[in-house]
């Protein structure tokens, strides 16, 4: 056996892959009668309706597989007269320890995280896959786009553009497809054939569109690099092994929903939240009562069952179960819901609703989430006086030095240095808590979408502006009568044209309310990748409780997947190693969050209105962004250090993702420049 590292067949081979030389799949001989069946062609379609089957052979078959009819009428791609939903993902064929050497165990695993991810399609991205795949698609039940190994992505940098006018290049095109097709046309979870992708457009795509269409007129024929105007049916880490004379694509090919060993992403929740085909609302002028939507295509809800549960600061207060009306694919009912009147207690009240599966089915166990929901419910007013409205008892005192600004309490104080105005000790029970006070930060570590969308030099004018605002004034103010005295540190931010305001109402008690004021100038700015402050604790307070979205990370523009409770992980466990190091950790909607160290002491940060809250075992700069010819940081190369890295923001941006080469986040989801304020406040936990 000879292997060709590069042939010509490579210039149709450009795939966004890992490349490398070597047999993939097994090679064999064999030998075949002089008298045998050549080859068998089946059309297995619905008739009368959809009602019938009508089965064509051109030999006889013992158990053929069961047929489907698809069809694209009014822009819709039908399954049996259904209008199809496709939930899908692009899978390469990829293992972490044998390559593109994979196993029907790896493929059963990833069949087993797409259904469990709600999803209900594969395109067979961009090659043809090994031949298990389609008979396990085929047996556990997911929709295929069968696709022709032709990607002549290089092309795009020729002036040309495509291979696909050259004559040369016709019989290639025409062999990859031909050959795909009469190994996979008898497979009736292929509801599309691909004409290749990324390849430019020509006169080759067009014959290969005819030829398909000729060979199997019964299902639609997609090419994305046709656009409106081609012939179509659909509208629709490198470098770490070294360099071969071209430059790699970094980290592009491993930034999908799971990792290389099939560990999910956090994003990964956002999609199954987002795909479920289960769907609730409240129904309108009722105070019990929950519209069901299922938008399954051929199935009721009799396989699940539905959990409910009014929670209260992440507990429980009141939860039962039921089963699902009758409800038709497409259809809805409402369920009434034996809840309880609330409190007149000021608190708030969430709504949660999780669908699970009553029965074990092939790779989806029984009791298995399916579908969740979650909204606060209304509440009457507090009928008692808030707590706020109670002074606490003691009295501060306030020492001044050449240096530092300090109030004290019993068995507290805390320190403020004159000549930069941060927070310098917060000092409890005689420990303090902090290694650096609390400082403005405006910047985030870059996330794969930021990069290639122009956020480095757009947006560069923020990633130093906390450090670099300049103190102007300290001002002190005492309250006798109030038990409290405030500091007020203002600052200057030159580059930005702007002004910040920090001010610190420390209490009697040893709580400290925070005030960050941001006042922007004149100068035109572009949009701030995170509003907050930072601070820096010792590293033994790393048992870290939030009270806000969870358990995985979440974003303005990717939080639905994560409700709202009560959650405890370590800081550490926090942190999730993308391939490439970046930002990561975040909480939206956070009402508190508590750092605690072995003994239960710790730190609590209470947010006026909910924050955005992330912490960390190193400092930022850790994650910072480096291209990959200069570095390849992975995230699993972050060393953890003594320290925790509190992000206490107001917001952050969003993340984006409409494509992972340009687009940027949408409006909607990012941070202006305008005047802005929030508040929150710390304290003890003794």
């Amino acid at each position: 056996v000879k292997v060709f590292r590069y042939s010509d067949g490579s210039y149709l081979e450009g795939q966004d892959y890992w490349k490398y030389s070597g047999i993939e799949r097994s090679v064999y001989l064999y030998a075949r009668p002089q008298s045998r069946v050549k080859d068998f062609r089946m059309t297995a379609e619905l008739v009368n309706n959809y009602h019938d089957g009508e089965l064509k052979l051109d030999i006889s078959l013992h158990q053929p597989e069961a047929g489907s009819t698809v069809e694209v009428k009014n822009g819709m791609q039908l399954i049996n007269g259904k209008a199809i939903l496709f939930k899908g993902v692009n899978r390469h064929e990829h293992d972490p320890h044998k390559g593109r050497t994979i196993t029907v165990p790896s493929m059963l695993e990833d069949i087993r995280l797409m259904k469990q991810c709600n999803l209900n399609a594969v395109r067979c991205c961009h090659y043809p896959n090994n031949y298990a795949w389609y008979e396990l698609c085929t047996q556990y039940g997911l929709y295929l786009v069968d696709e022709a190994n032709i990607e002549s992505h290089g092309m795009e940098d020729h002036k040309d553009g495509t291979l696909a006018n050259y004559p040369d290049w016709e019989l290639p095109f025409v062999q990859r497809m031909s050959r795909m097709m009469a190994r996979d046309r008898n497979c009736t979870a292929i509801v599309t054939w691909s004409l290749g992708n990324e390849s430019g457009y020509g006169k080759h795509f067009e014959t290969l569109y005819d030829l398909a269409k000729q060979t199997d007129p019964t299902r639609p024929v997609q090419y994305e690099g046709g656009g409106y105007d081609g012939k179509s049916d659909i509208r629709a880490f490198g470098g770490d092994m070294g360099f071969v004379g071209i430059v790699n694509d970094s980290n592009f090919c491993t930034n999908g929903l799971v990792d290389a060993n099939r560990i999910p992403h956090p994003h990964f929740y956002e999609v199954k939240k987002v795909m479920q085909y289960i769907h609730f609302e409240p129904a309108t002028f009722t105070a019990n009562q929950v519209v069901v939507t299922n938008r399954h295509d051929f199935i009721g809800l009799e396989g699940y069952r539905l959990r409910w549960a009014v929670e209260c600061e992440g507990e429980a207060v009141q939860s039962g179960e039921t089963d699902f009306p009758p409800i038709a694919p497409g259809g809805q009912a409402n369920i009434t819901l034996p809840l309880q009147s609330l409190p007149a207690d000021g608190k708030e009240y969430f709504l949660t609703l999780r669908t699970v599966t009553k029965q074990a089915a092939p790779l989806v166990p029984a009791g298995h989430e399916v579908a969740t929901a979650q909204w606060l419910l209304p509440s009457p007013p507090c009928t008692e006086a808030a707590a706020t409205d109670k002074k606490p008892a003691g009295s501060l005192a306030l020492q001044r030095t050449d240096s530092t600004v300090q109030l004290s309490g019993k068995d507290f104080h805390v320190t403020f240095c004159l000549r930069s105005g941060e927070m310098t000790e917060l000092n409890y029970t005689g420990k303090n808590l902090i290694k650096e006070g609390l400082q403005a930060n405006f910047w985030r570590p870059l996330t794969d979408n930021d990069i290639p969308n122009g956020h480095l030099t757009r947006c560069a004018t923020w990633k130093d502006a906390g450090r670099n605002a300049t103190l102007q004034s300290l001002d002190v103010t005492e309250d006798p009568k109030q038990h409290t005295a405030t500091v007020q540190a203002n600052f200057r931010m030159e580059e930005q044209d702007a002004t910040l305001q920090v001010a610190y109402l420390v209490h009697a008690d040893g709580a400290v309310h925070v005030t960050f004021h941001f006042i922007p100038g004149d100068k035109p700015l572009n949009e701030m990748p995170r509003l907050g402050m930072r601070m820096i604790l010792p590293g033994e307070y790393e048992q870290m409780t939030w009270l806000g979205r969870g358990p995985q990370e979440s974003y303005a523009d990717r939080k639905s997947g994560a409700l709202i409770g009560k959650y405890t992980a370590t800081v550490w466990e926090q942190f999730h190693p993308y391939v490439r190091a970046q930002e990561t950790a975040n909480h939206c909607d956070v009402r508190w969050v508590a750092l605690r160290n072995a003994s239960g002491e710790g730190l609590l940060v209470c947010g006026e209105e909910p924050l955005s809250v992330s912490a960390w075992n190193f400092p930022m700069e850790d994650l910072d962004y480096r291209p990959s010819q200069v570095e390849r940081r992975h995230g699993g190369s972050i060393v953890k250090k003594d320290m925790v890295w509190l992000n206490i923001d107001h917001r952050q941006m969003g993340v984006g993702g409409d494509n992972t080469w340009g687009a940027q986040v949408h409006p909607e989801y990012t941070i202006t420049p305008h005047e802005w304020e929030y508040s929150f406040t710390l304290k003890p936990i003794r």
